[in-house]
């Protein structure tokens, strides 16, 4: 019979064995709205403490105090805040106790979104794990992303001139409108600041 050597063994062994990974979730909204994002973690090893960064675009906002654990937790502790326009999230356990199980949401955390439309990546720049020795961890993380969904006018320019034009005379300017955004707009009515100015659009108008 063919022999197998005990490191082909070990080659296969480590193969197989999965490793610890942290993913965020993503998630949506329309402006001015608060929405939450989650944290998984999937773990081979037993884990105890995690530092996660995520740093932040300045159409986002974290809402304090919403970073809270999942009852994967034992005696943990968690704590988060901003600095330089990065989430820091800590999570540890006095007792040095592993979190329970080895999948599943791990903690979650809120965010208030700007005005503008747009889809950003969260990522993690800097992803610390430790087991209950205290020992650092290998892990992989998951990027999510946060979309924020509305409308955006772009016009072709601030200001229409019509120059001298005489007394009864008609004079057409035109204005474009474009949507740079990521949902309809929808244009329902045109007020003018002097009844001598008028449009012949078609409204309500959906671009």
């Amino acid at each position: 019979f063919p022999t197998r050597r005990s490191s082909d063994l070990l080659g296969i062994a480590t193969t197989l064995r999965a490793g610890n990974t942290i993913a965020i979730s993503s998630a949506s909204g329309s402006p001015n709205d608060i929405v939450t994002v989650d944290v998984s973690l999937d773990n081979s090893d037993a884990v105890s403490a995690l530092q996660l960064d995520i740093p932040f675009d300045k159409n986002v906002s974290y809402v304090a105090n919403s970073c809270k654990l999942t009852d994967r937790k034992d005696d943990h502790v968690i704590s988060a805040g901003i600095k330089n326009d990065t989430l820091r999230i800590y999570v540890y356990s006095l007792s040095m106790t592993a979190f329970k199980g080895t999948s599943g949401k791990l903690l979650s955390f809120q965010l208030k979104l700007a005005k503008n439309p747009e889809t950003l990546t969260m990522n993690t720049s800097k992803l610390l794990l430790t087991n209950t020795s205290g020992t650092p961890l290998t892990a992989l993380s998951v990027s999510g992303t946060l979309t924020i969904r509305c409308p955006k006018a772009l016009y072709s320019t601030s200001l229409i001139d019509f120059g001298k034009v005489p007394i009864h005379a008609k004079y057409d300017k035109t204005l474009s409108v474009s949507n740079i955004g990521n949902e309809d707009l929808v244009i329902s009515n045109l007020v003018f600041s002097n009844a001598i100015f008028g449009s012949q659009a078609n409204l309500p108008l959906t671009i």
